[in-house]
């Protein structure tokens, strides 16, 4: 275990400007439900009369009957799956301590088929490198 002193000393002779620090936390995939899909098919018979009714642009029908037949089919759950990474960052001068900058933020994924972690990860680096090049904390990347 080193001290913060041997770090400090270490940094200075590397010629190190400055530390990022990174704070992480991560949801995992997250399962929300969507709605079901429903399929089916009739057979039999329907036998329907009735009336319309036009009043300008809209109808009106009015219908009675009867139908006999049988109805099969299939219902399936359907799923939403996303992932959030949330970050808190700060950026710090190695000789005295102080916080240079300091940003948070999350990142959210979503897909049908998978979420992975790279796409968090990545999405959180490039948030936390676009605000320091905007604000003029590092220079762009050549």
């Amino acid at each position: 275990m080193y001290t913060d002193t041997e770090i400090r000393k270490v940094l200075a002779e590397s010629g190190v400007d400055a530390v990022l620090i990174i704070n992480v936390g991560d949801t995992g995939v997250v399962k929300e439900y969507a709605g079901t899909f429903f399929q089916g098919q009739y057979s039999g018979s329907s036998e329907a009369s009735g009336t319309v009714t036009r009043s300008g642009n809209f109808s009106n029908v009015s219908l009675t009957g009867s139908s006999s037949g049988q109805v099969t089919g299939m219902s399936t759950p359907m799923h939403r799956y996303s992932r959030q990474t949330m970050f808190k960052a700060r950026l710090v001068d190695p000789a005295t301590s102080r916080n240079l900058w300091v940003g948070s933020g999350e990142v959210s994924a979503g897909g049908r088929l998978f979420v992975g972690n790279g796409s968090s990860a990545s999405s959180s680096a490039s948030a936390i490198f676009d605000d320091l090049r905007a604000k003029k904390i590092i220079g762009s990347a050549s």
